[in-house]
């Protein structure tokens, strides 16, 4: 993995980080909810992503990947499915 890549989509989680930060901060209602809901699920998804390309694979890095995916999905057994389907 390039780690010019990497290092742009860190930067990207970042961004997103900060924007679910002043969304948290911003006035309350339904459209700002939902905006934060958007910003939020952006952000984990981008950081499972950051974490599912980092070289060496380590039990942390997948561990990392996995939580932010289930923060995104709200589905652990969904995604524990997945990593324990038989290789075929």
């Amino acid at each position: 993995m390039n780690d010019h890549i990497r290092e742009q989509l860190w930067e990207l989680v970042q961004e997103l980080d900060e924007l679910v930060w002043n969304l948290e901060e911003a006035e309350s209602g339904e459209e700002a909810t939902q905006g934060y809901i958007r910003a939020f699920a952006r952000a984990r998804a981008a950081n499972a992503l950051w974490y599912a390309l980092a070289s060496p694979v380590s039990s942390e890095t997948v561990a990392e990947c996995l939580y932010e995916a289930q923060a995104v999905t709200g589905d652990v057994d969904g995604l524990r499915a997945v990593i324990l389907q038989p290789k075929g």
